[in-house]
């Protein structure tokens, strides 16, 4: 998704609507704008080698601790249950770098590149349920921790272009409606963040470091997060650090990213015990 595009009323009016109660965040992604490299980043706050392009759609985790296995394994009161659960669904790229189906389940709901609205409609369905409390198949608890990865909009901008496209103007549409379902579906007290993993040419293609490429932009808001910010100069392995921040764990020394703290409403104190890790 391109930051211009997503971040235009006319073509997302719910979701701009939405961070008007939140931050909105003005983001650089690696260099390499593939799919896998981005989402390995985000994930895992680890920058990617050049290399690893060639590794598109099947990420390797680095090894290290990261916010999203420390969250979902966590144990704070010792009583033997994780303190939190977490669900994948949709691309399967960010089920490869959390492997363990016992802990994290995942939902796969992608049909390749020709899949321009079925993956996506299918996706948002099982959204939908994780968001109203229903737990995923095979599983007995529900999730506080959900990432849903959609990649209809990348499939809809290689086919048709992404400039003065009326099939991505109106998957954008699409989009936005979707998501606004979802909103609704979600406790007052979830934090949420919706980001792309890269933006497009004119003509639908990426990989390269142009910068319309590398710019994309991340909403978000929920307790503690600022209304009605715009943060600059965030790298998208920032939002490594973000599991960390919202479920007051550890940040792991591996991840490279920062909290960006500018998007939070918190005291001095925690600011400058923040800032101290950065």
């Amino acid at each position: 998704g391109r930051r211009a595009e997503m971040s235009n009323p006319e073509y997302m009016p719910n979701l701009n609507r939405r961070v008007a109660d939140g931050a909105y965040m003005e983001m650089l992604s690696n260099p390499i704008t593939m799919t896998a490299v981005c989402v390995k980043e985000m994930a895992t706050g680890v920058p990617s080698r050049p290399n690893e392009g060639l590794n598109n759609f099947h990420p390797v985790h680095p090894g290290t601790p990261d916010g999203w296995n420390l969250v979902s394994t966590h144990d704070g009161d010792g009583d033997g249950e994780y303190d939190h659960t977490f669900g994948i669904l949709g691309d399967y790229v960010w089920k490869d770098l959390y492997p363990d189906r016992e802990i994290i389940p995942f939902a796969k709901h992608r049909y390749g590149h020709a899949d321009y609205y079925q993956g996506d409609e299918e996706g948002f369905e099982e959204l939908k349920r994780w968001a109203r409390g229903a737990p995923p198949e095979g599983h007995s608890i529900p999730r506080n921790l959900i990432v849903a990865h959609l990649s209809g909009l990348d499939s809809v901008g290689h086919r048709y272009g992404a400039l003065d496209s009326p099939e991505y103007e109106e998957k954008l549409r699409w989009i936005d409606t979707n998501l606004e379902e979802v909103f609704q579906e979600l406790p007052d007290d979830w934090t949420v963040v919706v980001t792309s993993d890269h933006g497009l040419t004119d003509s639908g293609q990426h990989g390269s470091d142009l910068d319309i490429l590398r710019d994309v932009a991340a909403f978000m808001w929920g307790p503690n997060v600022k209304e009605g910010v715009v943060v600059e100069d965030v790298q998208q392995r920032d939002l490594a650090t973000l599991p960390s921040v919202l479920f007051s764990l550890p940040l792991p020394h591996a991840v490279h990213g920062r909290i960006p703290l500018d998007a939070f409403d918190i005291s001095e104190e925690k600011r400058q015990q923040l800032d101290q890790r950065n």
